[in-house]
């Protein structure tokens, strides 16, 4: 029965005010009316047969779980359309009236030469949510659930973590349908925030969970801040096969201002980093990771003192670039990961700000920028209507 929908699944489900809403335009369409049954007649027949009342009464169960409940009267000629009205369709809807539905009541020509009273209803909503926010690189299995029919999955990937001046990159926003399969299993992973870089310690910034890559580190005396780290990606896998992957954003470079050395959004490049008053000397971001490769290392090969980040590998991002005064952003996780920031090697010490993880968009999904939220997250929406389009 379709009201099992609301069953519980197989894992707990983690509340978390900061989950990703499902966007705006995204909303549940109605089913039609679903055919529950008919009984066959003859015109002048007003009376249910014993055997057609046992038949309706082992519909009222199927009916409890309904909105609505049509009654549709088939006849051959129109001049049977009034008989057809006030006999047995008229019997079969005074029968549902006595038990507690009010059906409505329709007339229509056959496409047969069989005259019939057929039965219509339409299902209930039933829909729920689950969201997974605690990042782990180890999946969490969620089991569809009996009566579902359609899914709906909104997965965001994790931001990069913040550095002096510059801002990190945000993770992708992935929303896709899938019809449902009640007893199908998927694995969930969630990517977690890259750290930020501390004013009091020359380590960069932490790699966020699921391929964000550490932050450049600073050292020397004059040093300012370290870069801070990548963020990790958020995935929906069957088996090992994934289905979606949102990447992460790249981590912000340490910099003189807010114009530069800023992390790449997921599939964008980082920020380069820049001298105030000389904009062609700062090091070069990491490059986004794509659908076929991991990002290349932010590089600069006019100066001596340059140094160039890690490139990014496999799902992982590349390591910022360390320097004596701003460190290097750290690329985000994705499909592949984002490549790190380079050091410019001038005396303005400047650095680029890490690449962001690629996205895996699955046909029919549409791709966007994750809000604000800092870890990402995974948010499974199922109905016994159909969310969005459910054809694959």
């Amino acid at each position: 029965m379709l009201c099992a929908l609301m069953s519980s699944t197989t894992v707990p489900v983690q509340a978390d005010t900061s989950t990703v809403a499902y966007p705006a335009e995204v909303s549940a369409s109605a089913p039609s009316y679903a055919v529950l049954g008919q009984v066959t007649f003859t015109p002048k027949s007003a009376v249910l047969s014993a055997s057609s009342k046992r038949v309706l009464a082992s519909y009222i169960s199927k009916l409890k779980t309904a909105s609505r409940v049509q009654i549709k009267s088939f006849y051959t000629k129109p001049s049977e359309r009034s008989t057809l009205a006030a006999s047995r369709s008229a019997a079969v809807m005074s029968y549902f009236i006595s038990r507690g539905f009010v059906p409505s009541f329709t007339v229509a020509k056959g496409t047969t030469n069989g005259r019939k009273t057929q039965i219509l209803w339409y299902p209930k909503q039933s829909s729920s949510q689950v969201n997974f926010s605690t990042p782990s690189t180890e999946p969490t299995a969620w089991t569809v659930p009996t009566g579902a029919r359609c899914l709906y999955f909104v997965v965001a990937g994790a931001k990069g973590g913040a550095s002096t001046s510059s801002d990190p990159g945000s993770g992708g926003l992935i929303t896709f349908a899938r019809k449902a399969v009640p007893g199908q299993s998927f694995q969930i992973y969630v990517g977690g925030v890259g750290g930020s870089a501390s004013f009091y310690e020359t380590a960069g910034g932490i790699a966020g969970i699921n391929g964000g890559a550490a932050g450049g580190a600073v050292f020397g005396s004059d040093w300012i801040s370290a870069g801070g780290g990548g963020g990790g990606w958020s995935g929906v896998f069957q088996g090992s096969t994934p289905i979606a992957i949102a990447g992460g954003g790249g981590g912000a470079a340490s910099s003189p201002d807010f114009l530069t050395g800023a992390g790449g959004d997921a599939g964008v490049a980082g920020h380069n980093g820049a001298a105030l008053l000389d904009q062609s000397s700062g090091g070069p971001g990491g490059a986004p990771g794509t659908l076929e490769a991991a990002g290349l290392a932010g590089t600069l090969l006019s100066n001596v003192d340059a140094a160039t980040g890690q490139a990014g590998s496999g799902r992982n991002g590349g390591i910022g670039a360390a320097s004596p005064i701003h460190g290097a952003g750290g690329g985000g996780g994705g499909y592949f990961g984002g490549g790190g920031g380079a050091y410019s090697g001038t005396e303005a010490g400047t650095s680029g700000g890490g690449g962001g993880g690629s996205n895996l968009v699955p046909v029919g999904g549409v791709v966007f920028v994750a809000p604000s939220a800092s870890n990402g997250s995974v948010s499974i929406k199922y109905s016994n209507w159909s969310l969005g389009t459910c054809k694959s």
